[in-house]
């Protein structure tokens, strides 16, 4: 690893590639050019390169692999983005995107003033944040006396939240600024349109006074800070290293993006060495380290190839290594999976059981179900699930998600099935007409009238669809609507968890969440829980069926929740008309 934090492909071989652009050299680059790159890596680094594993960089992969140049749109490869300057400025998965009065200035720009208006920092005024932005710094924040530069922002994908990362001016430090990055106390909330003040104890003492001023030292930051690189890099980065300085602080280590375009925002010098680092979730993550790949002109075998090389158990823990909430195994240090004693970190480890090794579940579910409470724990709720243990054989992360693709939640855009001849057909699917889910499961249970073939023509069959799923959700059938009537992710994916927002998160036990779940949880600890049906559309709906007006999503223990539950147990409880379920 320590080779590719400092490799550096010479500007004229570099060009070749950025002067296109990713999709541009995606198609014209051709085994020669791969030969190409091989032969400038091995003439850099000897014979030694070409038995040595380092990792490369995701423009280097999707220059040959030019069918899956979609993934740099997808939320993975475009979790973090530089904000050195407002070249992106509310452009979704590229730039700030905080506006919360909707004018077209983003929030940082306009100077928004956290001390002039009404917000969840009132408590902490007349200290509260001030948002800024100057083509010298880029944008910042100023906390008290202290103005942070925002080195570069998570999230922003027009879906869930944005956060914010800086260093701390300290006194103690060579530059002045500490070594780790923190997360600032500012979380932008998109479709809400609202500010959140996150973690603002890691930033504001028990007066409400900011903890850090003029004169504060990296051991402070060590203490107090909401530390990125302890806390998120292990999964937010393609890999990494990291060690402990002196004063108690982290410090994460980024692969180096050997091939970089100038405009792309999701590379970063996080080492500060002028070299850029592949500050996202690129594909060496799941593909592991491909200097090896590239050296041999693509021999496939010198490559991690998850759907062939690993079992769907294998990928699920691949892909849990970072859907997952807890801590490193041993002391609880780490915030992602990690060997504590040699840090080695769940990127060196494809195809092992990072749960065995590195990691300590902490779920946040609600009280006596594996329901999401928070956001990214996904691998706990579908390692409980029907489809995480099915008599069918492995329903796994990737039956349904195809991370290549930029499609919401990369659900799967295809299926190949084959006919009784054995010639394949494909199926082009999605959540919103049902066809991710029928795709399996027509044919068995409820939709045993259904044929997979019946999805070929999705509109032309949607009558015999309409019937069936209907006589199962005892609901009309409008699934490609706003509200989703009938469409069985509303239902068996229930909003359970939060992100940015009340309940924004879907559940991946594939369960149905009962009313009385709602009426046992108010009983047992007076907060009360959502369930299945009324948190995505009888509780914002309840006056239409007659019921209490309902409180805002994130209360469930009202009078009126209690009403709805008791009425919706009618149809879905113990003694129901349609399903009867404790």
């Amino acid at each position: 690893m320590n080779r590719n934090l400092r490799m550096a492909i010479p500007a004229a071989f570099i060009f070749f590639f950025v002067s296109l652009g990713v999709s541009e050299a995606a198609r014209n680059v051709d085994r020669s050019q791969g030969a190409r790159l091989a032969n400038e890596i091995t003439r850099q680094f000897g014979a030694s390169a070409t038995y040595s594993k380092f990792y490369v960089g995701s423009d280097v992969c999707l220059a040959c692999h030019s069918e899956y140049a979609g993934f740099k749109n997808t939320m993975h490869y475009s979790g973090f983005k530089r904000t050195d300057s407002d070249r992106y400025s509310l452009v979704d998965r590229k730039g700030v995107v905080a506006d919360y009065n909707l004018n077209g200035i983003d929030d940082f720009k306009e100077g928004l003033d956290f001390n002039q208006i009404s917000s969840a920092f009132d408590r902490y005024k007349p200290n509260a944040p001030i948002l800024g932005y100057n083509p010298q710094k880029g944008y910042t924040a100023k906390i008290g006396q202290v103005e942070y530069v925002v080195e570069f922002a998570y999230g922003g994908s027009g879906v869930y939240k944005q956060r914010y990362v800086t260093r701390i001016p300290v006194t103690d430090l060579p530059g002045g600024l500490s070594a780790s990055r923190y997360l600032l106390p500012l979380q932008f909330n998109e479709s809400y349109r609202n500010w959140t003040a996150y973690n603002a104890g890691n930033w504001y003492d028990t007066n409400n006074q900011p903890i850090f001023g003029p004169s504060a030292t990296s051991t402070l930051a060590a203490t107090r800070g909401n530390n990125f690189d302890r806390g998120c890099s292990g999964c937010h980065f393609t890999a990494l290293a990291i060690s402990k300085t002196p004063q108690g602080e982290y410090v994460a280590v980024a692969p180096t993006a050997i091939v970089t375009r100038p405009d792309d925002p999701h590379v970063f010098d996080y080492s500060g060495d002028g070299e850029m680092n592949e500050i996202t979730t690129g594909c060496e993550r799941c593909h592991g380290p491909g200097s090896m790949h590239v050296i041999s002109v693509g021999n496939p075998t010198r490559i991690i190839n998850p759907g062939r090389d690993m079992t769907v158990k294998q990928m699920d823990n691949l892909c849990g290594s970072c859907h997952v909430r807890g801590a490193s195994k041993g002391a609880g240090t780490f915030g992602f999976p990690i060997e504590e004693a040699t840090l080695r970190p769940a990127a060196e480890a494809i195809g092992e059981d990072i749960f065995d090794k590195m990691f300590v579940a902490r779920p946040a579910v609600w009280p006596g179900t594996m329901e999401p409470v928070q956001h990214r724990q996904q691998i706990h709720e579908h390692r409980t699930s029907a489809h995480g243990n099915s008599r069918f054989g492995d329903v796994g992360c990737v039956t349904c998600h195809d991370v290549h693709n930029s499609v919401r939640s990369n659900i799967r855009e295809a299926m190949i099935g084959r006919d009784a001849a054995g010639l394949p057909y494909t199926i082009m699917t999605k959540v919103q007409d049902n066809s991710a889910c029928l795709v399996c499961h027509a044919g068995h249970g409820p939709f045993s009238e259904l044929k997979v073939t019946d999805l070929l023509d999705i509109q032309g069959s949607r009558d015999v669809i309409a019937r069936v799923v209907s006589r199962h959700s005892y609901h009309s059938y409008r699934p490609e609507g706003p509200s989703g009537v009938s469409r069985c992710t509303e239902c068996h994916m229930s909003k359970m968890g939060s992100s940015g927002n009340p309940h924004d998160v879907p559940s991946h036990t594939f369960d149905v969440p009962p009313p009385a779940n709602t009426i046992k949880a108010m009983a047992n600890n007076g907060a009360g829980m959502p369930n299945g049906c009324a948190v995505r559309c009888h509780k914002p709906l309840a006056i239409f069926f007659g019921l209490p007006p309902q409180p805002s999503q994130g209360v469930w223990n009202t009078g009126a929740d209690r009403i709805q539950s008791e009425w919706l147990m009618q149809f879905y409880g113990p003694n129901g008309l349609w399903w009867r379920r404790e």
